[in-house]
């Protein structure tokens, strides 16, 4: 961390700053910044309660690494099998409508995407209409409160991912 740099060599600041106040003023706020840095992780633990810590937000944020050997399905193809199973068209998936008949399909697919490919948030916010990563980690949150609540959702997402893998 850039702010915690003063709390292990005090006395190199203080050798070049040429007052005693300088050096308490940089140091208190080399003390803010740190914390604000913590408290920055500690809502991400919140939101993101697994461990693994800044790996798992880092994970989330760019997509697992690049050498996974199997083979996955593209965005296209997730998106283009969430377009006919909830009969809706990919110009309406991508649309900025949000109505329950495309933004339900729309957060499935981000979901999907998420899950069976190696896309980072922010490509599949842009794939899905433009929308930033933050859109994405609301959808994927949905949708993870409808799997653990729905039965239906459960097998919607049964279905679909069996049609992805050429196993139905």
């Amino acid at each position: 961390m850039i702010g915690a740099g003063i709390l292990r060599a005090p006395a190199d600041v203080a050798a070049r700053l040429p007052s005693p106040g300088l050096f308490l003023g940089a140091w208190v706020l080399g003390g803010i910044y740190a914390l604000l840095g913590a408290n920055a992780v500690a809502e991400l633990a919140t939101i993101r309660p697994r461990s693994g810590g800044q790996y798992v937000f880092v994970r989330e944020a760019l997509g697992p690494p690049r050498n996974v050997t199997d083979q996955q399905p593209s965005m296209d193809r997730v998106i283009g099998e969430v377009c006919q199973h909830f009969k809706v068209t990919r110009a309406e998936i991508a649309s900025v409508r949000r109505t329950a008949r495309v933004a339900l399909p729309r957060q499935v697919a981000m979901y999907l995407i998420r899950q069976e490919t190696d896309a980072p948030l922010a490509k599949i916010g842009e794939q899905l209409g433009g929308r930033d990563h933050a859109t994405v980690l609301h959808a994927l949150s949905a949708i993870e409160r409808k799997l653990r609540e729905d039965v239906t959702m459960r097998e919607t997402l049964t279905t679909l991912r069996a049609r992805l893998t050429g196993s139905n």
